[in-house]
């Protein structure tokens, strides 16, 4: 009899039938989101972005019973934020979120399956954009209009170009991560809490000295008025890209303009990925593979002019 229950048992779980969370306690979302921002706050670089996420997630979803989630409700929350207006990447962003806090669950014994998962809720199609690269012209315009009450974004702009840092990175840049005497930043890598070093080049280093000079904090970009690291930038970013007469350029495009700098000279492929930090060498090679396109465009003009 005890071998027959076991086998009639074994059959359920096989099956998927037998639900070991049945007389568990339940949980809700808004207690799921409370949890996330307990592990984001320590292991996601892009914490302030996700809090205006979760939040805009709290709203939709309210304090519904995690096992009654499934595919059809994130459907809906979708349907929702298209007809608000927002583009498919801003959606499948806010998804991707909704998929790492259920993972969170799965993880706490809270939810047995995640119904978010991109078999499910396949991810709405992007069209794949142009990204724009900075000019020399354009950027010696973009500087010269950091003046005034925009000149502190300046030395900012400056860090992005010749470090090829993000913007989260660098406004929490610490002096304790600066060494000015072997022009090195220290930057922590949050995926796998490794370290990786950036050398500074003399254009950085004559700005970060200057900073230094001034030192009132432990951060190195400093709001003088609340002696703390600036916390959005965006608007004096857009003044200085309005004066320069600068369009269609987001500031992680300076990211990408220092990558595709690189690129142009020669750098190696595997160097440029160390110093972009980028989690694989398909990243890079995107990059790579758009300026190499533009130079076989050059090589056949080439041919067409030989014989001219």
């Amino acid at each position: 009899m005890a071998e027959l229950f076991e086998n009639n048992i074994r059959t359920e779980v096989l099956c998927d039938r037998f639900d070991f969370f049945q007389n568990k306690k339940e949980f809700t979302f808004h207690q799921l989101c409370d949890k996330f921002e307990e592990y984001a706050v320590n292991n996601r670089k892009n914490y302030a972005k996700d809090r205006g996420m979760i939040k805009r997630l709290k709203n939709f979803f309210g304090n519904c019973l995690l096992s009654n989630f499934d595919s059809f409700a994130i459907e809906k929350y979708r349907t929702k934020r298209k007809n608000d207006g927002k583009k498919p990447a801003t959606i499948n962003k806010e998804v991707g979120i909704l998929r790492r806090m259920f993972n969170i669950a799965i993880d706490n014994g809270w939810m047995r399956k995640n119904p978010a998962l991109k078999c499910a809720v396949k991810p709405m199609f992007v069209e794949n954009t142009e990204k724009k690269i900075l000019t020399i012209d354009e950027e010696k315009r973009l500087l010269s209009a950091c003046k005034d009450d925009c000149e502190y974004i300046k030395p900012i702009i400056i860090c992005a170009l010749h470090t090829g840092m993000r913007k989260s990175e660098i406004l929490n840049l610490k002096w304790q991560n600066v060494d000015l005497n072997n022009s090195l930043i220290t930057i922590l890598v949050q995926k796998n809490r490794k370290k990786s070093y950036l050398p500074i080049s003399d254009t950085l280093a004559e700005e970060l000295n200057k900073l230094y000079a001034l030192k009132t904090s432990d951060y190195v970009f400093v709001n003088p008025l609340t002696n703390k690291p600036y916390i959005n930038i965006r608007n004096t970013y857009t003044k200085v890209l309005k004066q320069a007469k600068i369009t269609n350029f987001n500031f992680h495009s300076l990211r990408h303009t220092a990558c595709t700098r690189m690129l142009e000279k020669g750098v190696e492929i595997d160097v440029v990925k160390e110093i972009m930090r980028h989690s694989n060498i398909s990243i890079t090679l995107e990059v790579y593979n758009h300026i190499n396109q533009d130079r076989k465009i050059e090589a056949i003009r080439v041919l067409n002019d030989y014989s001219k």
